[in-house]
């Protein structure tokens, strides 16, 4: 078994790949046992998640139940809806999101407060991060 920290997005990466557990236990520490067919994560002994086992790199594999209730009700928003609401705001706030969107479909994880990062700059531009509005003070 190999020991492994849960990061903020409530998933642990093993063999390049990343999986869910229960968003309570993020930045614990979690045993991990991978098979040729499952993936099971262990805190204290005691089995906290179980996955199929996906030879996809860097893609995540997230059990809906892990998730707390404010990420499931947006789970199923298509990518055109938010590309076309963050237009409505203006066109930074599609720029942000194209990036965000392009970058989470090859894997990547956004540093969305580095102040280098696109993701940043088109933030501190005028678009809030909470809400696709315009800040009161960019």
């Amino acid at each position: 078994m190999e020991a492994l920290s849960v990061n903020l997005e409530y998933h642990v990466e093993l063999d390049k790949h990343d999986y869910s557990v229960s968003h309570n236990l993020v930045h614990e520490e979690v045993e991990a046992r991978i098979t040729l067919k499952t993936v099971e994560s262990f805190l204290r002994g005691k089995r906290v998640a179980s996955h199929l086992r996906s030879t996809l790199p860097h893609r995540p594999t997230t059990n809906d139940e892990h998730m707390p209730s404010s990420h499931r009700r947006y789970g199923d928003w298509a990518h055109e809806w938010i590309r076309s609401e963050a237009a409505k705001v203006r066109a930074d706030a599609e720029t942000l999101i194209d990036v965000i969107l392009v970058a989470t479909a090859s894997g990547t994880r956004l540093p969305l407060g580095h102040r280098h990062s696109r993701a940043g700059q088109a933030l501190r531009r005028g678009t809030c991060r909470r809400r696709l509005r315009p800040c009161a003070a960019a």
